[in-house]
C-alpha cells in the first residue's frame, strides 16, 4: 500500500510562500466576479473581492495573504506580471498566495476493464485554506476514480495511471470546458500532464478513434478530447502505446466531464 499526501489547486496553482504573518498582517481576496476598483481595505472582506490576482497583489504588503476564489486568470505573475509580488521578512513572516477552500475529493476504486465503481469512496474529503485533500492509502495496482469538485466549476472525474509509489504532493484540478464541450451530451478527455501525444511516434486512440486535436509534426498537444451525443452511461476506453485506462461518461448537463489521466 501507498500512502499519498495530496494538494488539491484550482485552475491555476497558487501556493506560493516567499516568506507567515505579520502583527499588522492583511488578508486580501480574489474572485473572477469580483471588481478591481474595489478599495484594498474593502477587498479584505471575502464579499468584496477584486477581480484579477495582479489587482489582487498591488494591495499585499510584505507578510499579507491572498485568497483566490475558483476560477480561470489568464494573467502573469512575478517577474512576467506588472504588479511585483512584495517579499516576505521571513520565512516565518511570509506573503502567501493561496487557493479559497471548500473544494472535495473523492475517490473510488474501479473496475479497471469497465471504469465502474467497486463500493462505497475509499476516500472523501473537503479541503481547507491549506489545499490538502489527503492522506490517502492507495494500492499501487489498483485502478482510482477521482472525483474533484469545485463549486462554480466543472464536476471532473479523473480516471489515472496506478500510483506505483507513494508522494507528497498530488496536484488535482478542475477541468477546464471548452466552447465546444456545451454542444455535447458528454465528454471525455485524455491528457498526458508529464509529455505530449505524437502522430507516428505514439499509438493513441479514444473510443475506438484517434481523437482530434493533436497537431501533426513535433508533437505539442498534451490533450485530446471526444464529444459524444449521448448522455447514457457507458464505458469508454482510452488508449496510450501500452496502457489502457477504461473511463466512465458523466452528463454535460450536470457539468461533469471524464478524464484518462497518463503518467507514463
Amino acid at each position: 500500500m501507498k500512502c499519498i499526501m495530496s494538494v488539491l489547486s484550482y485552475t491555476v496553482l497558487l501556493l506560493l510562500c516567499l516568506g507567515g504573518l505579520s502583527a499588522q498582517a492583511a488578508t486580501i481576496y480574489v474572485r473572477s466576479q469580483g471588481n478591481d476598483a474595489t478599495p484594498c481595505a474593502q477587498a479584505q472582506n471575502a464579499q468584496t473581492p477584486r477581480r484579477t490576482l495582479n489587482a489582487g497583489i498591488a494591495c499585499l504588503a510584505s507578510g499579507d495573504t491572498l485568497i483566490v476564489d475558483t476560477g480561470t486568470y489568464d494573467e502573469c505573475l512575478a517577474d512576467y506580471g506588472p504588479t511585483p509580488i512584495p517579499a516576505g521578512t521571513s520565512w516565518q513572516n511570509a506573503t502567501t498566495i493561496k487557493a479559497a477552500s471548500g473544494a472535495t475529493v473523492e475517490i473510488y476504486a474501479v473496475d479497471p476493464r469497465t471504469g465502474a465503481r467497486q463500493g462505497e469512496p475509499a476516500h472523501s474529503k473537503t479541503t481547507g485554506a491549506d489545499g490538502v485533500w489527503g492522506p490517502f492509502r492507495a494500492s499501487p495496482t489498483a485502478a482510482y476514480e477521482l472525483v474533484v469538485s469545485v463549486p462554480g466549476q466543472p464536476i471532473t472525474h479523473i480516471y489515472r495511471s496506478p500510483f506505483p509509489r507513494g508522494s507528497d504532493v498530488i496536484t488535482l484540478r478542475p477541468a477546464i470546458l471548452t466552447k465546444e464541450d456545451a454542444t455535447a451530451a458528454a465528454v471525455v478527455v485524455m491528457t498526458r500532464p508529464r509529455g505530449y501525444f505524437g502522430h507516428g511516434r505514439d499509438v493513441f486512440t479514444l473510443d475506438g478513434t484517434v481523437p482530434a486535436g493533436v497537431n501533426d509534426g513535433v508533437p505539442g498537444a498534451s490533450a485530446a478530447r471526444v464529444l459524444l451525443p449521448d448522455a447514457a452511461p457507458r464505458s469508454v476506453t482510452a488508449r496510450f502505446n501500452d496502457e489502457t485506462i477504461v473511463t466512465r461518461t458523466w452528463p454535460m448537463a450536470d457539468k461533469h466531464i471524464s478524464i484518462a489521466e497518463f503518467h507514463y
